[in-house]
């Protein structure tokens, strides 16, 4: 750690320590820098990380599956109607669409509870163990678009039988 004086450039002399210190033993970094380094090796390299990143990966599939047996429902409950629809001459996009924006609603009603037990969470986290614990709006961006990725894939799969809705086999 260097102490630099109130009227020096941190990345000037980052930059000179850089290029007069050897790079095979020695590692020059800003403040930010540093902060980011620690992060990326503890997400990367201890157990903690890998914790995290597999629970993401093992909600996502239980989240495509649930999202999927409800529209799979869905889609199966109201066959008929669909079929009309094709009938009446309306296509198959309509349709995908009519399943996606169920899908999308899906995705709306799981995140918004969800965001707020995550805060929840946080709170109780940073208070029991005093360690600044936040949710950046970044991250919660990021949720947002896995979620409606999601249910969107899932509708998607579950809209399968809607390309072989004829009016004549359902009634």
């Amino acid at each position: 750690m260097i102490q630099l004086a109130p009227d020096a450039d941190p990345a000037g002399v980052a930059e000179a320590l850089r290029r007069l210190l050897p790079s095979s033993d020695t590692k020059v970094m800003l403040t930010e820098e540093y902060a980011q380094y620690i992060k990326d090796f503890m997400r990367d390299n201890t157990p903690i990380g890998f914790v995290f990143s597999f629970g993401v990966a093992i909600g996502c599939l239980i989240g495509f599956a649930i999202v999927y047996q409800i529209l799979s429902a869905d889609v199966n409950d109201h066959l008929a109607e669909y079929a009309t629809f094709r009938a009446m001459g309306y296509t198959q996009g309509f349709l995908l669409g009519i399943v996606f924006e169920e899908a999308l609603i899906l995705a709306l009603l799981g995140f918004v509870p969800g965001v707020v037990a995550s805060l929840g969470l946080y709170a109780v986290i940073s208070a029991g163990t005093e360690l600044a614990m936040t949710m950046p709006p970044t991250r919660m961006a990021l949720v947002l678009c896995l979620t409606f990725a999601m249910c969107a894939a899932s509708g998607a799969i579950a809209t399968r039988r809607l390309t072989a809705a004829d009016p004549a086999d359902v009634f």
